[in-house]
């Protein structure tokens, strides 16, 4: 038993080090979400290998590549994961070999030499193993066949495609919860309008007549207004609102005894609207509290919401994260105020925890919750954000009263990358009605023809005005045909798989639900479907 652990230690030491960088990123939780991910990939093409390749080097746990097409001179022109010498061999086995040899210790790799289109029609079950499925150059009717599969097992689809220096995505298929979004500027959590015990009892316990300049320019800036309200209060006949701001500030200023040297009393006066503001429920977060999934799913995550929701109905206010902000103090005083906090934010996660119990009993769960997995939601329950991903969007079946104002709104540049989106949209419904590529045929002119009777046909849909097409747009969507260049599978197998890690992780906010990139422009948007 002491050399298993020793050996656990050693391979958990040179995992450290293996992925140090990533792990600065995303955590141990994260790498470990990584590791027990099974990737699925349609098409191993130029931009479905370089999607893959970077999920394959930080560590995913195995990929099957579904292909039934054969290795041809163009993949050696686009795909750096085949060679000249694989001509005609399986395009699934050989960039499965070689993307394995990138991460041979970590990463299984697994191939199936069958069109993807056949096995979304025959074998639909066989996704539903997957954690994650990337379609590449995958055509509409497929994506949203496949789509309706992944949607009721809550898979999420990525489905990607590149037209000469045009780059698509789009997300679908599923409801995303992010544990972690990582926002660029947290909000503290410093309960300073509704004070629990603990820290009332804190600040209370000061006396700032009695107290040395030092001691007096190092009290933490909570604890000096909670002190001085409870002052300004006693004056005022226990009364202190958002009328009395003003007032308020100006007996704090009378409080101290050296303005320009007290930084913890400017931290006070900058941070007086905060007694003011009452806690409150983000609408990210309340999205999770109030669905339907909090009450029906037995997956851990709803579970733990499910508890959350009942705390916030009990107490008004969500669990306390237990995080304090940088701020003036002495080393003491900085982390005695911390402990009260974190006190605090574990009493809540007990609470939470007991409930959780109750509520696995109620659905016969028998998988364990780990106290780590609820201490980790409670406190990041502020930022939390819920994605509802729908089934993939084409023209034919969006919103059309919702998407109208918004492409109306951006067509009215003519570099706008939506005008991307229509001919890549006109190029899906050329194929459909012509059974191949634009481009592909002999006469360039009859092809342009025919794709922008496509694209017109697309704005009539959606309700746009044929008028606000871009020809240069349409006319290089036919002229790249079937032609993949391997700068810009680079570029969208990048985002793809980024996006690919947000969703695997639960950390970072992915876009929702559609990315366009115009490369001849270096623009892009996106938008929701």
């Amino acid at each position: 038993a002491e050399y298993m652990g020793t050996l656990r230690t050693f391979h958990q030491l040179t995992m450290d080090k293996k992925y140090d960088r990533q792990l600065r990123i995303w955590g141990h939780e994260g790498q470990q979400s990584l590791t027990k991910a099974k990737i699925c990939l349609l098409t191993g093409d130029g931009l479905g290998s370089e999607a893959l390749k970077n999920l394959v080097l930080p560590g995913v746990g195995s990929f099957t590549i579904v292909d039934g097409k054969e290795v041809t001179i163009a993949d050696v022109e686009n795909n750096f994961f085949v060679t000249a010498n694989d001509v005609g061999k399986p395009r699934a086995q050989i960039v499965t070999e070689y993307l394995k040899e990138l991460n041979p210790d970590d990463v299984s790799g697994y191939f199936v030499t069958e069109e993807p289109s056949d096995l979304i029609s025959s074998r639909p079950e066989f996704f539903q193993s997957f954690t994650l499925v990337i379609a590449s150059q995958l055509h509409d009717h497929d994506c949203i066949a496949l789509s309706a599969v992944l949607r009721s097992a809550n898979i999420p689809l990525i489905v990607c495609r590149t037209v000469g220096l045009f780059g698509y995505i789009s997300i679908a298929g599923a409801q995303h919860v992010v544990i972690e979004s990582k926002p660029d500027f947290p909000l503290d959590d410093l309960r300073l309008s509704v004070p629990f015990a603990q820290l009332s009892d804190m600040a209370n316990a000061i006396n700032l007549q009695t107290i040395d300049d030092t001691e007096h320019a190092h009290v933490p800036f909570p604890l000096l207004l909670l002190n001085l309200a409870a002052a300004f209060q006693a004056q005022n006949n226990g009364v202190l609102t958002s009328q009395d701001r003003k007032a308020f500030e100006k007996f704090v200023l009378s409080q101290s005894r050296n303005y320009n040297n007290e930084v913890n009393f400017q931290e006070a006066v900058k941070n007086i609207p905060k007694l003011f503001v009452k806690p409150s429920v983000k609408s990210t977060v309340s999205a999770i509290l109030n669905s339907d999934r909090c009450d029906t799913d037995a997956d851990q995550f709803w579970i733990v919401a499910r508890a959350i929701r009942e705390f916030h109905k009990t107490f008004g206010v969500l669990p306390l994260s237990g995080a304090i902000p940088d701020m003036t103090s002495d080393t003491h005083s900085y982390i005695t105020l911390q402990q009260v906090y974190q006190r605090k934010a574990t009493e809540d996660i007990e609470w939470v925890t007991s409930r959780v119990a109750v509520f696995q009993n109620e659905r016969n769960t028998s998988e364990p919750i780990s106290a780590e997995f609820i201490s980790k939601v409670c406190k990041r329950v502020n930022d939390l954000v819920f994605v509802e991903y729908s089934e993939f969007k084409t023209h034919s079946n969006v919103n059309v009263d919702r998407i109208k104002p918004l492409m109306n709104t951006t067509l009215e540049d003519p570099l706008s990358p939506a005008h991307v989106l229509l001919a890549i949209w006109a190029r899906e419904l050329f194929i459909e009605q012509h059974s191949h590529v634009p481009g592909d045929a002999q006469d360039d002119d009859d092809e342009r023809a025919k794709l922008s009777h496509c694209a017109v046909s697309v704005c009539g849909t959606l309700g746009l005005s044929a008028n606000q097409l871009n020809s240069d747009v349409i006319a290089e969507t036919c002229r790249a045909g079937k032609s993949q260049f391997h700068t810009m599978a680079a570029l969208v197998g990048g985002v793809v798989s980024q996006e690919a890690i947000k969703l695997l992780t639960h950390q970072f906010v992915p876009f929702d639900n559609t990315f366009v990139f115009d490369g001849f422009q270096g623009t892009s948007f996106t938008i929701k479907l």
